[in-house]
């Protein structure tokens, strides 16, 4: 039991990899956003990925409705990161989808009402918290 106690201790210490994927032009300006004013607070590691292009046409292969289900990026997209945030800007709302890559679940998924940049991104930075808390 005292061996285990050390290594349940440095487990809590580490933060998950979350991959920021923006899916046009506004959203990547959101992204770029939550980085800037939240990356250092939140309690996660930001990474880049080789593949973007190639998951950013997957998801929108998943939103056409020729796929069923969850989306689930092949396993290749899912090397450095555990959780995918993905943002979609439209009109009026920007789309958040946090996925948990190794698991395949779907943990948030929203619309934020786009009136004022510091406080969307705010928004998404608590968003993403949630999905942290439900991958707990």
């Amino acid at each position: 039991m005292l061996c285990i106690f050390p290594v349940l201790l440095g487990a809590a210490d580490v933060k998950p990899n979350v991959a920021l994927i923006a899916l046009n032009k506004q959203a990547e300006m959101f992204c770029d956003l939550l980085l800037g004013v939240y990356g250092d607070t939140l309690p996660v590691t930001f990474v880049e990925r080789n593949s973007r292009t190639a998951l950013e046409q997957e998801f929108r292969l998943n939103q056409t409705g020729l796929l069923s289900g969850d989306w689930q990026p092949s396993e290749r997209h899912l090397e450095k990161a555990e959780l995918f945030f993905v943002a979609e800007s439209g009109e009026k709302t920007t789309r958040i989808l946090i996925f948990d890559g190794r698991r395949g679940i779907r943990l948030v998924d929203c619309d934020l009402v786009r009136k004022d940049a510091l406080i969307s991104v705010a928004s998404g930075a608590e968003l993403l918290n949630l999905a942290l808390k439900k991958q707990q």
